[in-house]
């Protein structure tokens, strides 16, 4: 048993997401998608151009932790944009989460038409 302070703290081996037939595997890439777009049958084509993804890039936290992130952004070299970092504990892509929308009745009131579908 490990310690935090004064909290005392048992770890356990997580389970390991390789070879689930959602995890990618780990991929540093970078796509574009265009303005356009249709990443699935009846999805709302997309707006602008979408950099899809900055995929995997590690950024290092104030405690010299490193964690994996997808980032879509514009596709302007060198601007400053806002930055929105989320975390859950379905993966990157929604996990199944992701895949119960499509199934639900009605698609849980969210018509494909008005979303893109890229998560």
């Amino acid at each position: 048993m490990d310690r935090i302070g004064d909290i005392k703290v048992l770890f356990k081996q997580g389970v390991s997401s390789v070879g689930h037939p959602r995890y990618p595997g780990f991929n540093p890439e970078t796509k574009i998608m265009r303005k356009g777009s249709i990443l699935k049958d009846g999805a709302l084509a997309l707006p602008c151009d979408i950099v899809l993804w900055e995929r995997d890039v590690e950024i290092v936290l104030r405690d010299d932790t490193k964690i994996y992130l997808d980032i879509f952004r514009p596709p302007v070299s060198g601007a400053r944009v806002p930055a929105i970092i989320s975390s859950g504990g379905f993966g990157k892509d929604g996990g199944v989460n992701r895949l119960i929308t499509d199934q639900s009745p009605w698609r849980n009131g969210i018509p494909q038409a008005t979303v893109s579908s890229l998560y």
